[in-house]
């Protein structure tokens, strides 16, 4: 019997993260020099498919998400592209830009600060994924608590989070979920 290769869709935030190193955090109202910045690609989705494919190239890895109609969203797209993930299932919006977390990083403990301006991925339901279509055996979806649109009330199953997994789960796809640590009462 010959062996299908997995698949695994990873679906939710896909962020461009900018990069900042600092010496020290500064007192409200003081500046700090900045030593250091660099851009990198974040988010579930971008770097659970960019690690499971590094991992294991064997593995089809499928990326599903939105990013704005902008350059940050060419860039995260690319990214994961040049390393060998399907982003057929990313969809550009042009009503917002792609989403980005500024990241304080200090230089004496590398201890890091998060500061994430909800964008394109906000904007991402169950109604943008076509669960037909997916032909995964595993979806994996992230960051819950990041994406407004998931988060959402839903009446019958709590969040619109829960009603997509219910429908990838009674498809026959195993579900996976990943929160962020995020500084409120939801979590």
């Amino acid at each position: 019997m010959e062996r299908r290769t997995k698949t695994i869709s990873f679906c939710g935030s896909v962020i461009v993260d900018s990069l900042k190193v600092i010496p020290s955090w500064p007192e409200k109202g003081m500046l700090v020099p900045i030593s250091a910045m660099s851009r990198a690609v974040g988010g579930c989705v971008c770097n659970d498919s960019i690690d499971l494919k590094t991992l294991d190239p064997s593995i089809v890895v499928k990326a599903v998400g939105n990013v704005g109609a902008d350059e940050t969203g060419a860039f995260a797209i690319h990214t994961m592209e040049s390393k060998g993930v399907d982003c057929s299932g990313i969809r550009k919006i042009d009503d917002a830009p792609t989403t980005f977390t500024d990241v304080m990083s200090l230089s004496t403990t590398g201890e890091r600060t998060f500061f994430n301006m909800h964008g394109a991925d906000s904007r991402f339901t169950p109604d943008d994924v076509d669960v037909a279509s997916l032909d995964c055996d595993i979806f994996h979806l992230g960051y819950l608590l990041l994406m407004d649109g998931l988060d959402a009330a839903d009446d019958e199953y709590g969040t619109k989070a829960a009603r997509l997994l219910a429908k990838v789960q009674a498809a026959g796809i195993k579900t996976s979920v990943d929160i962020v640590s995020e500084q409120s009462d939801r979590f």
